[in-house]
């Protein structure tokens, strides 16, 4: 209802990969990994942010008498 396109995929003749070196696959895993972990440091940090994001306005709207 609003605009959608199906674009079917369709995936290459295998291997998907361009190259079948390990230690280059072994590589793409590990940036992988070290992705997930940054992303999931970065997630917990918002989350920090945003509990004392709340704290600081109750503090404000209490402070200033704010509703």
């Amino acid at each position: 209802d609003r605009d959608f396109t199906y674009h079917p995929i369709t995936l290459p003749a295998s291997p998907y990969f361009l190259t079948n070196d390990k230690i280059v696959l072994q590589k793409f895993i590990n940036k992988l990994d070290q992705y997930a972990v940054f992303i999931n440091w970065f997630t917990m940090n918002i989350e920090k942010a945003m509990l004392q994001n709340e704290k600081l306005d109750s503090l404000i709207r209490k402070q200033y008498h704010l509703e």
